[in-house]
């Protein structure tokens, strides 16, 4: 991940960051930008955002995040910073170098993209 992610942008750190009293996975700081790299125990095992159905040309329905995901990223959010969120589950799933860095890029614009 790390090496789709210079690819991405400038250098990046994994640790906590003075900015934010939260341990990320990745930060930019030079983008206030914190990357989670988000396995199965961010997500509830039974519940899927969309009731569990299929998405849009029969995709998979995406993972619900637990709440302590959610106000973690919030808390993160609310100190300026963006959170991006890799799951693990789908980027292993990713073939090729290309792939990975364009799912990198994907999820850095959604959450350029927050409020």
């Amino acid at each position: 991940m790390l090496l789709a992610l210079v690819q991405v942008s400038p250098p990046a750190r994994a640790a906590a960051h003075s900015a934010t009293p939260h341990a990320v996975d990745i930060a930019v700081p030079s983008r206030q930008l914190a990357i989670e790299v988000d396995g199965p125990s961010h997500f509830c095992r039974n519940v899927t955002q969309g009731g569990g159905q299929a998405g849009p040309a029969g995709q998979a329905a995406q993972p619900r995040p637990l709440g302590g995901t959610l106000l973690k990223r919030r808390l993160i959010e609310g100190q300026g910073w963006r959170v991006a969120s890799v799951n693990v589950a789908q980027w292993e799933t990713l073939r090729g170098a290309e792939a990975k860095r364009r799912a990198l890029q994907a999820a850095i614009a959604a959450a350029q993209g927050q409020a």
